[in-house]
């Protein structure tokens, strides 16, 4: 199973956390890399996210960052705030 790095509010994110969603896009891009279809078919990891040969923690994640992207341009959370994990 792949591990996947956790976060503390007082552990530092890679690139200081300067973009939205980092944490998350972060996650994504390990578990990616991490994953079979990159590592033995020498795939892109956006070619295997497309094909869906990627396990589902990688799924979850790309849907989490994608909804994370979606609630920046939502006016409806301007006041409840980004969802970030």
């Amino acid at each position: 199973m792949i591990e996947t790095p956790e976060y503390t509010e007082d552990s530092v994110v890679p690139n200081n956390k300067s973009r939205a969603c980092d944490a998350i896009r972060f996650d994504l891009k390990y578990c990616l890399l991490q994953c079979d279809c990159v590592k033995k078919e020498n795939k892109t990891p956006r070619e295997c996210l497309k094909s869906g040969n990627v396990p589902n923690e990688c799924k979850e994640l790309s849907r989490l960052l994608y909804e994370c992207k979606r609630t920046m341009f939502d006016r409806r959370w301007q006041f409840k705030g980004r969802i970030d994990y």
